[in-house]
């Protein structure tokens, strides 16, 4: 969407996500007067999969995502969209832009965080050290849960699902995997996982962020790790953290009074 005088948002969602999901936060960026650009990871929404295993989260190296950043960020279009480059960054994101800010060619002034994958919890540093063995024993494509399972958002309620607590949006998502199950990804790989959990160890080398960055995470979000968001934000010298009561993991799509104050964050730092 290149229409816009004050910059370009770039959007990067997290894993199992695809570009529909966020619809209502792209047309909000516009009406900011931004252009906006976003991406259906490889192998996510209807990018192109492995056939043998299209039912399945995979990726060897998290380093291929940025071959898709590059991809769309030297793409003809959005090298023509003047103003200054903002990195907006939901989850599994948050860590993919984490590296992607470390690529200077691509002059990112500065960024937002909505609960991003810093670091994982005790059970995920497990999954972690599990995937890495199943890996060196050629099982990289193969998942620890069947690629015929539901998925998540299918199989859970309004009340106990992770990612928002409002009902509208949690049936909105529902209604987009029924009614087009190719946008959902499947389980996530034992490479997949094994990939995560070495990126994330690398990224911890990295010195902390020189840019102005807002980090946003929900009170309530049980699936990233407080802990690590925390530690990053405490060594960086440009981060504003904010904690957003009562919200989940999704901060864009969560009950109106917590999306209003995800967004007041939002305009008041890009102001």
């Amino acid at each position: 969407w290149p229409k816009g005088h004050k910059g370009l948002i770039i959007f990067f969602n997290g894993r199992n996500e695809y570009l529909e999901k966020y619809n209502e936060a792209y047309k909000r960026f516009q009406n900011l007067h931004y252009s906006v650009v976003a991406l259906d990871w490889r192998g996510q929404g209807l990018s192109e999969r492995e056939k043998k295993i299209d039912q399945l989260g995979y990726v060897g190296n998290f380093s291929e995502y940025q071959l898709d950043v590059e991809a769309v960020l030297t793409h003809e279009k959005i090298k023509n969209i003047n103003g200054p480059k903002i990195l907006v960054a939901h989850s599994t994101g948050g860590c993919i832009g984490l590296r992607t800010l470390s690529n200077e060619r691509f002059k990112i002034e500065r960024a937002i965080f909505l609960a991003p994958l810093w670091g994982g919890k005790t059970m995920q540093h497990v999954s972690h050290r599990i995937s890495r063995l199943m890996v060196r024993a050629g099982w990289e494509k193969k998942s620890p849960i069947s690629a015929k399972s539901k998925p998540y958002i299918l199989n859970t309620t309004p009340e106990k699902n992770c990612h928002t607590s409002d009902r509208n949006q949690f049936e909105r998502l529902q209604k987009i995997i029924a009614t087009d199950p190719r946008l959902s990804a499947g389980p996530a790989t034992f490479g997949w996982i094994s990939a995560v959990g070495d990126e994330l160890i690398d990224l911890d080398k990295q010195k902390p962020l020189r840019l102005p960055h807002l980090v946003l995470l929900g009170q309530e979000d049980t699936l990233i790790s407080h802990k690590a968001v925390k530690n990053k934000c405490k060594f960086a010298k440009h981060c504003q953290l904010h904690i957003i009561p009562k919200a989940r993991h999704e901060l864009l799509i969560e009950k109106r009074e917590i999306t209003n104050l995800v967004w007041r964050k939002i305009e008041n730092f890009l102001n």
